[in-house]
């Protein structure tokens, strides 16, 4: 078996050995929506509907299997802002803090006449609070005929959460997958600085 050591730079050249760290890997972000921070959902809709589909995500291939993002089959399975209004936003929560984080935005489907409603979106990056983004990415526009629609933060940007916004009014959200790299909670940078210092007193 090949062993796998950490670098603890907080406590010297201490080295744990046979620890593989968790946060290493990219995994699928638990989502769940601000209500506070975002516009009420119109046209029978709802503010949980974008992410809570059951359908098969794989981050490897998005496009494998589809989210249900045809308002006439089932509109709770969407969110729409309100009707006529612009600057509308959809705030939505992680479960902890991320890097590399990578967001596919599946369209609503089965209205032609309204693709161009979702072109020029806003995505705002967050860390702790609704303050100030620690990244923005403008001039987002979604392809209503290919699934989904992939938007990448700057690898060393670390967030908790992203709110999207729009000019256009009368936009909708089928469906939204995340995945990131988990960062290291604060206790748990902590312990692991408190075992290497134990560690090498032990050698001493």
């Amino acid at each position: 078996m090949k062993l796998k050591c950490i670098p603890l730079s907080s406590v010297g050249a201490v080295w744990l050995v046979g620890l593989a760290p968790a946060w290493a890997a990219s995994v699928v972000i638990p989502l769940t929506n601000d209500p506070f921070q975002s516009d009420a959902a119109w046209f029978g809709t709802t503010l949980s509907g974008p992410l809570n589909d059951s359908f098969a995500y794989d981050p490897e291939d998005p496009n494998s299997a589809l989210p249900q993002g045809d308002y006439t089959v089932d509109p709770t399975d969407l969110w729409h802002s309100p009707d006529g209004q612009s600057n509308q936003q959809y705030a939505v929560l992680f479960d902890g803090v991320y890097s590399e984080i990578h967001i596919d935005f599946y369209p609503r489907t089965d209205d032609p006449g309204a693709y161009n409603r979702d072109d020029s979106l806003t995505f705002r990056f967050y860390n702790g609070d609704w303050t100030t983004p620690v990244e923005t990415i403008t001039g987002v526009f979604i392809d209503n005929t290919a699934g989904a629609t992939g938007i990448d933060a700057l690898p060393a940007t670390e967030a908790d959460r992203f709110l999207i916004t729009t000019a256009p009014v009368n936009w909708s959200i089928a469906e939204l997958r995340a995945t990131g790299v988990p960062e290291p909670s604060v206790p748990l940078i902590s312990s692991l600085a408190a075992l290497g210092v134990g560690l090498r007193r032990r050698r001493k």
